[in-house]
């Protein structure tokens, strides 16, 4: 890759795709109500994929956490997105919306702009899988607005960034490579017309590429996954974190805190 114009032949440029959403939105609240689902493509979608199965709502799924490795994986069959400064979580909706910390504590009265931004979805019930991050007051992601525990509720400007979909109306997509999974996802959360729950993009290509040009935005770096691959709990190889050595050491109190806790519940 010669020039930062064209990000490895996908037609975005790095100023077009930092942070991987549109961080200088202007912020809003407003939340529409939900659309019905009977004629939603991701729907659709979503039951053609190879291994969607029809299975019953399955409550909180022990999340797939990527494997540490100082070095991203090369070669083809990769998606990289950028790794958020924030929390992960699990979102729900099955009538009710319900956001789980990575250990399954169930925090949405806390985050209450997520948990009315899940019931404004087309979908009769889902599970997101994705980052939960503050936004400062020009729209950036700002790691020190989010607290070391969510206590209470939480006064910071909030947006998700759903990186996976696990189940849709009825259909548990786990076994269903990320590829398919992320397509749905993608035509789930267009048009919906919400800045709170927002679409991960991914760039495909050589990891080293990716991550360097993500280390000079200042980001923390990014997480490389197989695109072929079912979700998996546990740690798994078909998910690799690589991080910036210069985010690591600016934030260094704050995230060995965070490690201690395990990144938050």
């Amino acid at each position: 890759m010669s020039a930062p114009r064209d990000l490895l032949g996908s037609g975005r440029t790095y100023q077009m795709v930092l942070a991987w959403g549109p961080l200088c939105e202007a912020w809003t609240t407003h939340v529409k109500p939900r659309r019905s689902t009977h004629r939603s493509s991701a729907r659709f979608i979503a039951r053609t994929l190879d291994g969607a199965v029809q299975a019953p709502f399955p409550g909180f799924i022990e999340p797939c956490n990527p494997t540490l490795r100082k070095v991203p994986p090369a070669g083809e069959g990769w998606l990289h997105e950028i790794k958020h400064d924030g929390y992960r979580v699990q979102a729900h909706f099955d009538g009710e919306p319900r956001i789980y910390t990575r250990r399954g504590n169930e925090w949405a009265a806390r985050m209450p702009t997520i948990a009315a931004a899940l019931k404004a979805l087309p979908a009769n019930n889902l599970i997101l899988d994705g980052e939960l991050v503050a936004l400062d007051a020009k729209g950036r992601e700002s790691f020190y607005e989010l607290p070391t525990e969510l206590k209470v509720r939480v006064k910071a400007r909030l947006a998700y960034y759903a990186f996976d979909l696990l189940y849709l109306d009825g259909f548990d997509l786990r076994r269903a490579p990320l590829a398919g999974r992320k397509r749905v996802l993608e035509e789930l959360l267009s048009g919906v017309g919400l800045n709170l729950i927002r679409y991960t993009e991914h760039l495909e290509g050589n990891g080293a590429t990716v991550l360097e040009h993500a280390c000079k935005l200042g980001l923390e770096g990014i997480v490389s996954k197989r695109a072929d691959a079912p979700y998996r709990s546990g740690s798994r190889p078909e998910w690799i974190k690589t991080k910036c050595d210069a985010w690591r050491e600016a934030n260094r109190d704050r995230w060995e805190l965070l490690e201690k806790r395990g990144r938050l519940g």
